[in-house]
């Protein structure tokens, strides 16, 4: 990083900060904290008050950028994949999205820098490794080997369910599997 970017990041977080510690708490942050201690988020356990504080100072932040209701929906929108490293655009396939984790494999592989689930062998086929999703009769989730489904780029990662029954064999796992993932 040039000592340009690092002054400009610099600057920006410092007026960030500037910020929260300038402004006071409104209705957001006090319903956030009513709520937080409603569900107990408060009483004592200090894991669970860590998670708490963090939340409201997240609020705080969130708070101070004055959004409206529209704006405010698509920022928690972004947000929210960006928290969870989901890609806000189609995975392209470009060399570019790519980093060599053959050393961990021990066979040539490329897993995507954009979605961590979706990776591409030595002889180019790409697939992700979260694309079914089973359901047994009693709600339980998983994946499993049979996840697994070839993709082509452009590709937006998604994820389907496959309904199962608890004692599925792995032949009826894997047309589950292709049955969900091409009604999709």
């Amino acid at each position: 990083m040039t000592s340009m970017k690092l002054f400009r990041e610099l600057k920006q977080r410092a007026s960030l900060a500037w910020c929260i510690l300038c402004d006071f708490d409104g209705h957001l942050e006090a319903y956030a904290v009513s709520e937080l201690r409603a569900a107990g988020y408060f009483d004592g356990d200090e894991m669970n008050e860590c998670m708490a504080q963090g939340v409201v100072d997240m609020v705080r932040v969130f708070s101070l950028q004055g959004h409206s209701g529209m704006s405010a929906s698509f920022a928690l929108d972004l947000f929210g994949l960006l928290a969870r490293f989901k890609p806000i655009g189609p995975l392209t396939g470009d060399d570019s999205e790519w980093v060599d984790v053959a050393d961990l494999s021990g066979r040539p592989l490329w897993q995507n820098k954009r979605c961590g689930h979706v990776f591409k062998a030595g002889d180019g086929q790409a697939y992700d490794l979260d694309a079914v999703v089973f359901e047994e009769p009693s709600g339980v989730r998983f994946t499993s080997f049979h996840s697994r489904q070839f993709v082509t780029f452009p590709y937006t990662p998604r994820s389907v369910v496959a309904r199962v029954t608890e004692d599925a064999s792995d032949v009826e796992k894997r047309q589950a599997a292709q049955a969900a993932w091409s009604a999709a």
